[in-house]
């Protein structure tokens, strides 16, 4: 435990300069499990909400400030740029009550997962609003239009009240897997997921207590991984197997209160 002990601490701590609550007391290496186990107790059996950012380093834990409806980067600038988007987001604000545009997806929800960068779990700070539609799915993807033969017709402001009328407020159900969900709050947490499930498999290796371990049957990533090869070259499936290590066993987790023990787990070990 003392090794984990020396290798987590200045990550983490470096970490919580973002958080704006952070005292020096509580700057400890088990605040961030506190606070994730705190908002997955909280949470419940919610699906997880993620994000997805480039970084040329892994991402491990973060607090973020939200900006108004027209949120930071590529988004932003869109908004700036293009009328019918920024009258769609002005208008989904004004109908929903929306304070801030922050972007998620559901777990799973990705048709690419990793596009936009590595994944990171999603914990609101403060008091959100959640809205979604099935209808339009990613609202940016809505927005640049259908395609008709090779081309592509943007969609017309005419097709936007309709759109705005097709969100629903609410976590989205967990059986329902989006590409985009839209929270609306003041600041949230974001922890990196791989980093996370890599934290808990590094911890597990120096401590005597056992770890948690998953509900049911978890396939290995590497298995994963090979099967997704052979299909991609036609080749036939492989029949070896892998055994699923801790890390798989977090990253199979699809709703917080399945996150829930391994913070728990992890906040305790390093509190000693």
């Amino acid at each position: 435990m003392e090794t984990t002990e020396r290798s987590l601490r200045l990550l983490i701590r470096e970490m919580a300069q973002f958080d704006p609550n952070a005292t020096p007391e509580g700057q400890d290496s088990s605040r961030i499990f506190r606070i994730a186990a705190d908002m997955c107790r909280e949470l419940g059996d919610r699906q997880i909400l993620i994000r997805e950012f480039q970084s040329s380093a892994p991402r491990g834990y973060n607090y973020v400030t939200t900006e108004g409806i027209a949120e930071r980067g590529r988004m932003a600038l869109r908004y700036k740029q293009e009328p019918v988007y920024r009258e769609f987001i002005d208008r989904l604000a004004s109908r929903w009550g929306l304070g801030s545009v922050v972007y998620c997806a559901s777990i799973g929800g990705r048709v690419a997962p990793g596009m936009f960068g590595s994944e990171h779990i999603v914990l609101p700070a403060s008091p959100y609003k959640v809205i979604w539609s099935e209808e339009v799915g990613d609202s940016g993807s809505w927005l640049n239009g259908e395609l008709v033969g090779t081309l592509r017709v943007p969609r017309s402001s005419e097709e936007v009240p309709a759109a705005i009328e097709s969100y629903t407020e609410g976590w989205p159900p967990n059986s329902m897997k989006l590409a985009e969900a839209i929270l609306d709050t003041a600041g949230y947490y974001l922890i990196g997921r791989e980093w996370a499930a890599d934290t808990f498999q590094r911890m597990a290796r120096f401590t005597r207590r056992p770890p948690p371990r998953a509900a049911g049957p978890v396939v290995s990533s590497r298995k994963r991984e090979e099967e997704e090869i052979m299909k991609k070259y036609g080749k036939p499936m492989p029949t070896r197997e892998y055994k699923a290590s801790l890390k798989d066993e977090m990253m199979a987790a699809r709703t917080y209160s399945e996150l829930l023990p391994y913070f728990e787990w992890m906040q305790e070990e390093l509190r000693g």
